[in-house]
């Protein structure tokens, strides 16, 4: 959501009004963020003027101040998680490697035991688990924020067409 922070006029004249300020806008983006991407694309999709009434404007892209594409301001690349979740996988890998070394360093010239052999298995399994867990952690993808106040522009893509100067509704 959006909001018109100055009157729009018409680019003929320049005299009639055609969108207040005030005017809200709806628009929709997509929540699918890549690794290393750091602009939200929104598509704006309508205009609420201030006496209610309402405007279509066809997916209409938003552009940053600069004019490009997209809104940049806050990104999150969760580094903190993804390394602390490798530091904790290799802490497990080591664990689980130094545990099965030593139920094998006293077995050299004995055949395995039960003992062993089970205890051999759940650190396996476990390990398995944990490290599917923690890989879940590796792959989080950014968090992109644009926070409340962020100035835009609207990329107009096709005419629009007004009959007629803006007039607020009369009851």
């Amino acid at each position: 959501m959006g909001q018109v922070s100055q009157d729009v006029y018409d680019t003929a004249t320049g005299k009639y009004l055609l969108i207040p300020q005030g005017t809200r806008l709806l628009g929709a983006y997509t929540s699918d963020v890549a690794y290393g991407q750091s602009a939200v694309m929104i598509a704006w999709q309508r205009l609420i003027f201030p006496d209610g009434k309402a405007l279509d404007i066809s997916a209409m892209p938003g552009a940053d101040n600069a004019g490009y594409s997209g809104f940049r301001d806050q990104v999150n690349n969760h580094y903190f998680r993804i390394f602390s979740s490798a530091l904790l996988m290799s802490v497990v890998t080591a664990g689980i490697s130094y545990s099965q070394d030593q139920d094998n360093s006293g077995n050299k010239d004995k055949s395995p035991n039960m003992n062993s052999q089970m205890s051999q298995a759940l650190g396996q399994q476990f390990g398995q688990v944990i490290t599917k867990m923690i890989e879940k952690n590796l792959n989080i993808a950014p968090t992109l924020e644009i926070r409340p106040g962020y100035r835009f522009n609207i990329i107009i893509i096709k005419d629009i067409t007004f009959t007629k100067a803006y007039q607020s509704f009369d009851y």
